[in-house]
């Protein structure tokens, strides 16, 4: 009959030989061997260039302890206001302090438009995860740096609002800028 099993701690892009097997009244019935190969998937630490040296979009910021999901900070950087009304949505959705892709961005304000031209994936951070940049900072300037691009060192955006009226910025920085410590927001 049918049947399955279900491998963990696999190693990525190696070949694993199997053969199945049943016991009837003692006898030993075996299968043919039959195999398969698992798939190379990338890894990135902290620092890297994402996806790749060659074309890169963005700096790894965070990793998972597997090395294959993560976050990264984008290339560029932009001045703009949140709003250009000088009062923000209150039809906005960005209550998240943990996971800006939570937030929806209102659609036609400076902020949101900056974000969503970079494409399908990107979001802006919310609070909190421009404070924990804070933390891995260092590393990626440092590849910033060395390609050409502009460190990150200031006051930034969050996408979490506080009330209909306010959003966050966070102070990013390495060390403390302007007098104020890695990750203060207001």
């Amino acid at each position: 009959g049918e049947f399955q099993v279900k491998l963990t701690g696999l190693e990525m892009n190696t070949t694993y030989y199997y053969c199945a097997y049943t016991i009837i009244d003692g006898l030993y019935y075996f299968g043919s061997i039959e195999s398969f190969t698992t798939k190379f998937v990338q890894t990135y630490k902290v620092g890297d260039l994402f996806p790749d040296q060659q074309n890169p979009i963005g700096v790894v910021w965070y990793v998972e302890s597997s090395g294959i999901h993560g976050k990264i900070v984008s290339l560029d950087q932009g001045y703009m206001k949140w709003d250009v009304n000088g009062a923000f949505s209150s039809s906005a959705n960005c209550r998240s302090l943990e996971d800006g892709s939570y937030n929806s961005l209102p659609s036609g304000q400076p902020f949101g438009i900056w974000v969503r031209e970079h494409g399908y994936g990107w979001y802006g951070p919310a609070r909190r995860e421009l404070a924990n940049l804070c933390d891995n900072l260092s590393k990626v300037n440092l590849t910033l740096q060395q390609n050409g691009y502009t460190r990150i060192e200031g006051f930034y955006w969050s996408s979490t609002q506080y009330m209909s009226d306010t959003a966050y910025i966070v102070c990013v920085t390495e060390s403390g800028y302007m007098g104020y410590s890695p990750g203060w927001y207001g």
